[in-house]
């Protein structure tokens, strides 16, 4: 998974079941454990396919965990880079059903760690002249094709 990309984090919490709950694993299940590698091996390589299976109808959690640059893992330890607080709720909600199943996968419980991402935001533009200005960076033939039209920024 690729490491987390953002300007600040402003909060990291770590979610952990509470007890009594269907989320809890229970202590007496045996499974074969493999090590941290291996195990980090698997879940990069079919996170997709466990985010679409027990996702559900969860469709906002489902979409913010299957951009991989937004997950992290390390150890046991998996780090979800998000922006708000009603996408830490989906997320918490899908959990229910994914941490399970990762246990069952891999043999390891893993933490979820939530870090929220202060984006900047980007200035707004305020006028047409500004806004031919900002499209010209991007695509400087405009003002070509401005020029030889004879076009006018209304």
């Amino acid at each position: 998974m690729a490491e987390l990309q953002g300007e600040k984090t402003v909060k990291a919490e770590t979610f952990q079941p509470e007890k009594g709950t269907d989320t809890e694993i229970p202590a007496d299940i045996s499974h074969n454990t493999m090590d941290a590698n291996a195990a980090s091996c698997l879940l990069q390589n079919r996170w997709e396919e466990i985010i679409r299976v027990h996702c559900g109808n969860n469709l906002a959690a489902a979409s913010l965990l299957m951009d991989k640059k937004n997950i992290a893992i390390q150890g046991e330890t998996v780090t979800i880079s998000i922006t708000n607080d009603v996408a830490e709720r989906n997320i918490r909600e899908a959990l229910t059903t994914i941490k399970p199943a990762l246990y069952s996968l891999t043999g390891i419980q893993y933490d979820f760690e939530f870090a929220i991402i202060e984006a900047e935001q980007p200035t707004r533009i305020i006028n047409p002249e500004e806004k031919f200005h900002k499209l010209c960076e991007l695509n400087p033939e405009l003002k070509l094709f401005k020029e030889t039209l004879g076009l006018a920024i209304t």
